[in-house]
């Protein structure tokens, strides 16, 4: 049987994510396949095999390499069939790219920048979704958040924009922000997340940051002991890991360090070690020395106002309305103002509300510069209401963005289940008519069956012409009495 059609079967074999991963991974020619062979051609090439068996580990590119059963993860990549046996051109492609293989000294990323400890990392992220709640942010063309947006927050939380914009991307990864409209919005799953307790809020970032392979390597193979470890076992695991892996490492260890898990030198943190361990009674222990929530404030005569602590997120909220943050470290201290005040009242608060509000929060009575904003903002007329925002839904579980091209092989491998036999004889000889691919046929005619191979010089109808090779003569065959197709070879001619 031909590579083509071994690799047409193979790939009905694949499940849906199976297939888009595989399609994706190999980076194919931005055309469009024209059918379900011109897909399965350009998955053997030895560049689309070379792109999938990166992602492979050391075990099953050995298997491959030396014709041994490989595990599911090369089956699931189209480089191995169901039984894990090598499919056609996959064993001289990797046993190629290992002979060649280096292994790269180990490096970190750079991890001197200054990152928060765990429990500010979940205040600036809180303080990020309250700032940006009913707020569409703005996103670069690769979909970041611009520096630009950052400023203002970094400033009241005293930390560099890289440590906020590695905040933002955890927590698209955790649903708590999403792009909508060429922007980001906060998730309706945020509200959830802002009223769990800190070390809980921080268990969850840390568990949607960590890829679960990298994770149990630093666990396992590099036994916790820090970056270098991690990138040396990394690149044993993935031996031709090459550009992903190291974009994999990179991305992996600056989300970590942002998170409180490794420091500066890039070993594991008290606190990282014992997320890394599940050591839940040892994290628990850390989180008792983390700065306290505090509900109460203290207002001083020029209006600022100061938290002795963390205050929880659903007092923050509702001050937000009324008061401008100024630093949100270890105390949270921010400026009330006629046009906060004001602020407070579009949203729909009276000035009764926000006095009883500050009046419950503050420690001693309202001050008197306080009483005469409150007094002028009482005698106002009341602004319009702001409507609230609606809260984009996140649904677990829902299926990863397509590209084009592997929308166009979902479609291909659809239609190929559910054509009938004569389409497929159809699409097959038009494959090989239009690949100049000898085929082999097999007829049936008045109960006699003979075999003949053709290099096929028209399909069209009901009938296929073709000649013998070395002959002259051309046979018109009847569609209907072809029983069998099978390719005589494959051509790779892109």
């Amino acid at each position: 049987m031909s590579t083509t059609m071994t690799y047409v079967d193979a790939l009905l074999s694949l499940d849906t994510d199976s297939l888009t991963r595989t399609v994706t991974l190999s980076r194919l020619p931005t055309t469009h396949p024209a059918d379900i062979y011109d897909l399965a051609t350009r998955l053997a090439h030895p560049e689309a095999i070379a792109r999938r068996a990166e992602h492979l580990s050391a075990d099953d590119l050995h298997a491959l390499a030396t014709g041994s059963p490989a595990g599911a993860a090369a089956n699931a990549l189209l480089l191995a069939d169901h039984t894990g046996n090598a499919l056609p051109t996959v064993r001289e492609t990797v046993g190629s790219l290992l002979e060649e293989v280096s292994p790269d000294q180990p490096s970190t990323a750079d991890l001197s920048e200054t990152a928060p400890e765990p429990w500010h990392a979940v205040t600036a992220l809180q303080s990020l979704l309250l700032t940006w709640h009913g707020h569409l942010v703005p996103v670069t063309s690769s979909g970041h958040v611009p520096v630009s947006a950052l400023a203002d927050p970094a400033r009241v939380l005293d930390l560099e924009p890289g440590a906020l914009a590695q905040l933002s991307a955890i927590a698209q990864q955790a649903g708590l922000l999403c792009p909508v409209d060429g922007g980001l919005a906060v998730t309706s799953r945020a509200d959830d997340w802002l009223v769990l307790p800190t070390v809980d809020a921080w268990r969850t970032l840390a568990d949607t940051a960590a890829d679960d392979d990298l994770a149990t390597i630093a666990r396992t193979d590099a036994g916790g002991a820090g970056a270098l470890a991690l990138i040396g076992a990394a690149q044993r695991r993935w031996p031709l890991g090459g550009r992903w892996l190291s974009r994999k490492l990179t991305d992996q260890l600056a989300q970590w360090r942002t998170l409180g898990l490794l420091d500066a030198h890039g070993a594991f943190t008290a606190t990282g070690a014992a997320w890394l361990n599940r050591d839940e009674a040892a994290l628990a222990d850390i989180a008792e020395s983390w700065p306290a929530v505090t509900e109460y404030g203290y207002l001083y005569n020029h209006l600022e106002l100061l938290v002795p602590g963390l205050l929880p997120p659903r007092l923050a909220r509702r001050l937000r309305l009324l008061a401008d943050p100024v630093r949100l470290v270890e105390t949270h201290t921010y400026q009330v103002s006629p046009s906060s005040v004001r602020r407070g009242r579009a949203h729909g608060l009276s000035v009764g509300e926000i006095r009883e509000f500050l009046a419950s929060l503050l420690r001693g009575d309202l001050s008197q510069p306080l009483q005469y904003v409150l007094d002028a903002e009482d005698h106002a007329p009341a602004p319009t209401a702001a409507r609230p925002p609606a809260l984009p839904e996140i649904t677990s579980g829902s299926a990863p963005r397509r590209s084009a091209t592997a929308l166009r092989a979902h479609e291909l491998v659809d239609g190929y289940r559910n054509a009938d036999d004569d389409e497929r004889r159809q699409g097959v000889l038009t494959w090989a008519l239009r690949e100049h691919a000898p085929v082999r046929l097999t007829v049936r005619s008045r109960d006699v069956e003979r075999t003949m191979t053709l290099e096929l010089t028209g399909v069209s109808g009901p009938r296929v012409r073709g000649r013998e090779p070395g002959s002259e003569l051309e046979r018109t065959i009847p569609m209907s009495a072809v029983t069998q197709i099978t390719p005589e070879e494959d051509t790779w001619d892109r």
